[in-house]
């Protein structure tokens, strides 16, 4: 199974040289198991514009022609919030007439899933509703504690403490491998005592690849204490409670250029003691495939 990331950064797309090794689109990342036909994409922020890019086989300067092949993929959201949605209308598989796409994502109190698109994707937001697409759209509420099971691959759904409705996390199992996506994650008041959510640590539990919200520092959490996100330091601490092979920190803060996110990468594997295997700063472009439990890098940007 590997992993593609296409959008890494949490809140709100940002560019600039500051940005450039790490990225600037938000929330979207690439699935793909063996021998399984649809793709699995994992949330719809900005990075979905590259993933298209790419699937049309363009590179990172565009060029080469676009294949304009019709997609068949099945979307996981985590939650409704603008970083992880916004990417939709952009995506160039998304209006093209033989794509089908099957989004699923957390039902918001009384409304449906194709309510809440209905409003996010209609003026005065935006000029083109979700029906204009040409693609087979069909969307899916979720409620969390679901398993949605196809052919090799099981999709496992779990309730993250978040703030602003209803988030979702999932694992994904397939290939004898497992990943697990917690891209925002609201880490409790007392988050240094090591206390994890214990619907967390059972959707985490022994995964190949943890992708976790890393997003503040100590002092940025304290500021934005109920802003939805948590530590790099408790993404380390929801690893371990997990006994995550690897970690991969993930949703990083609009306002951390490249060499902090270094420096954060850097303190995360200091403080690891050795007790989570492998540790990343999730990048545009990466791409972890896992083999035999074990996480091998490379890059498609």
């Amino acid at each position: 199974m590997k992993v593609t990331f296409f959008g890494v950064r949490g809140s709100c797309p940002v560019s600039g040289p500051a940005f450039s090794r790490y990225g600037g689109n938000t929330s979207c990342v690439l699935v793909e198991p063996r021998n399984f036909e649809p793709k699995i994409i994992l949330d719809l922020g900005t990075g979905l514009h590259p993933l298209g890019d790419h699937l049309d086989g363009l590179d990172a300067e565009l060029k080469g022609e676009r294949s304009n092949k019709p997609l068949n993929a099945k979307i996981f959201v985590t939650h409704l919030h603008w970083d992880h949605i916004q990417g939709l209308p952009f995506f160039p598989q998304a209006n093209r007439e033989k794509s089908r796409l099957e989004i699923f994502g957390p039902i918001q109190q009384d409304n449906s899933l194709i309510d809440i698109y209905h409003r996010f994707m209609s003026p005065p937001f935006f000029p083109v509703g979700v029906w204009d697409l040409k693609a087979s759209i069909s969307l899916h509420g979720l409620v969390g504690n679901e398993t949605i099971i196809d052919s090799n691959v099981t999709v496992k759904v779990g309730t993250i403490p978040h703030q602003g409705g209803l988030t979702l996390g999932y694992r994904i199992e397939s290939d004898y491998s497992s990943v697990v996506y917690i891209s925002d994650h609201q880490g409790p008041l007392n988050w240094e005592s090591g206390y994890v959510d214990q619907t967390v640590v059972d959707l985490v539990d022994n995964c190949d690849l943890l992708i976790h919200d890393g997003q503040y520092n100590k002092q940025e959490f304290e500021e934005k204490i109920d802003w939805g996100h948590c530590t790099y330091d408790y993404a380390l601490t929801v690893a371990k409670a997990g006994k995550a092979k690897s970690l991969a920190l993930f949703h990083h803060d609009p306002y951390h250029s490249d060499d902090t996110i270094d420096q954060i990468l850097n303190s995360v594997k200091e403080k690891n003691n050795g007790e989570v295997k492998s540790i990343y700063a999730a990048s545009e472009g990466m791409t972890i495939d896992l083999h035999d439990h074990a996480a091998v890098l490379s890059s498609v940007l």
